[in-house]
């Protein structure tokens, strides 16, 4: 039995103790594999933490999500063991390195995730409607980011209040997910909005003189992004005020924020919504990333897998591709039926997926029959754990029933004896440490360093504006108040609100 760090006995489970016990190690092809088995079968301890280990060696990038709020611990631990834990990044919650988790995103795959999670509250009209507007919101948002970038420089060619009509956009209106839920949710700040992009196109329309100074690139640039202005307004078209009754208008918009309402804890996250950052361009520079989902519905965890996924399909012609590893455990918890893992062309692009789940059943419960015969065909190798619901390959049974704790058959048939990791509280204490310290976060969260003490995640506690300190001597927590310019960064509130 490996392990790190010192073991209780009660931890050890004698069956799976003895010279014969070896690691089930998936082989590095990116044919994807599979772990199946129930709850306690050992699952993380002796099949997921062994390759995760495997992987971080071999200097892969790798993504991994921590429903707890607590696996970021054992990874850590892991990435120490192996020297890297300099490229572990945390990603989720307030104190951890913000993102912009839809910067990277293609609008397809943006829509796609939107209507599915809304498919699972109201399978009508409304699903539709919903993310056709959301998505519109989303690509005029992107549309103003990009072509401040385009005329950040070339303002001698624009008109000067036409500019700076677009540097005011910019400011107030960030591209990321926050402001496509902040507007949906109040029809009068929908409005302001709509109106701010007529006033562009106003501008725009009366100071087409101007042209004759722009050359031809700017020209383009600028009618696309006119384009895209006017196809937002005429998707929302129908909540401008109108001359009668705003029933309909008021009914109308109601619908749309009752579809966006599963996303609020997403804006709510200040981590989730910075200006750069992405969990693709992460993965790409071999980082370790690990997702905090502890306060994510599933519609929010198909929008996160949508916002870099897809992403890594397109590096064929790469020359110098950093491999990667997608480590999905609880699947069923996290997919549903539109969810798309690219699995038939992630290969190519040297990404491959580790996905574990209890049973079958609870898999087609989640994504359905058809769905989870063709991902199921996709992953080559595969792990069958102790498991009381019936699995089969090819139409043949695979008796899991009889197996032991730690024990596992695998794509031969053989049943072999696994070896698991257990990681010692102390090892990942010392490596939350040596994490924060690398990453100054005691500096940038509370202000100053507290020697030989650890953060203990709480985000409720951190929305009060507290963070949990202990100390590794001798196991005190405190409560100590965060830095006023962390909380003016990074909790979304006023600066006037804390004087």
């Amino acid at each position: 039995m490996r392990q790190i760090g010192f073991l209780k006995d009660e931890e050890l489970d004698s069956k799976s103790v003895n010279n014969s016990s070896s690691s089930a190690i998936i082989p590095c092809d990116f044919t994807h594999a599979v772990i199946i088995g129930e709850t306690g079968c050992g699952k993380t301890t002796a099949m997921i933490y062994p390759n995760l280990l495997d992987r971080i060696k071999r200097g892969h990038g790798v993504f991994i999500i921590d429903y707890k709020g607590c696996e970021h611990l054992r990874v850590k631990a892991l990435a120490k063991q192996a020297g890297r834990l300099k490229d572990v990044v945390c990603v989720g919650s307030s104190i951890d390195t913000p993102i912009n988790f839809i910067m990277d995103m293609k609008t397809k795959d943006f829509k796609q995730s939107l209507t599915a999670s809304m498919k699972e509250r109201d399978n009508s009209f409304w699903s539709e409607f919903g993310s056709n507007i959301a998505t519109n919101t989303f690509e005029v948002l992107r549309a103003i980011s990009l072509y401040h970038k385009i005329i950040e420089y070339k303002d001698r060619y624009l008109d000067f209040n036409f500019y700076i009509k677009i540097k005011s956009l910019v400011r107030t209106y960030h591209a990321n997910f926050a402001t496509i839920v902040d507007l949906s949710q109040d029809i009068e700040r929908m409005r302001v909005f709509m109106d701010k992009l007529k006033e562009v196109i106003y501008t725009r329309d009366k100071l087409k003189r101007h042209d004759k100074i722009m050359y031809d690139e700017l020209k383009i640039d600028t009618m696309i992004f006119i384009k895209k202005i006017r196809a937002f307004l005429n998707s929302v078209n129908r909540f401008k005020k109108s001359e009668g009754s705003d029933d309909r208008v008021f009914s109308d918009f109601r619908n749309y924020s009752m579809m966006m309402t599963p996303f609020l804890s997403m804006m709510n996250n200040p981590s989730l919504n910075s200006k750069e950052g992405s969990i693709a361009s992460m993965l790409k520079q071999s980082k370790i990333v690990v997702f905090n989902a502890s306060s994510c519905d599933k519609g929010a965890l198909n929008l996160i897998l949508a916002s870099f996924l897809p992403s890594l399909t397109n590096r064929v012609s790469d020359t110098n591709k950093i491999n990667i590893s997608v480590f999905l455990d609880e699947a069923a918890k996290l997919l549903n039926e539109d969810s798309e893992l690219e699995e038939s062309i992630l290969r190519e692009n040297k990404v491959e997926l580790i996905i574990s789940f209890q049973n079958p059943y609870l898999m087609k419960l989640a994504i359905g029959e058809i769905r989870y015969e063709a991902l199921f065909g996709n992953l080559t190798n595969r792990y069958f754990m102790k498991n009381k619901v019936e699995c089969k390959v090819a139409g043949r049974d695979i008796e899991c029933s009889g197996l032991d704790k730690f024990e596992c058959i695998d794509n031969n048939s053989d049943k072999i004896k696994l070896d698991p990791m257990f990681i010692d509280t102390v090892k990942e204490d010392e490596a939350q440490m040596e994490y924060e310290s690398i990453n100054n976060i005691h500096q940038r969260v509370l202000g100053r360093v507290f020697e030989n003490c650890i953060i203990k995640q709480d985000s409720e506690l951190i929305e009060r504006g507290r963070v949990k300190l202990m100390n590794l001597k001798n196991k005190k927590i405190q409560e100590k108040p965060l830095s006023m310019q962390f909380i003016k960064e990074h909790l979304d509130i006023e600066w006037f609100e804390l004087l």
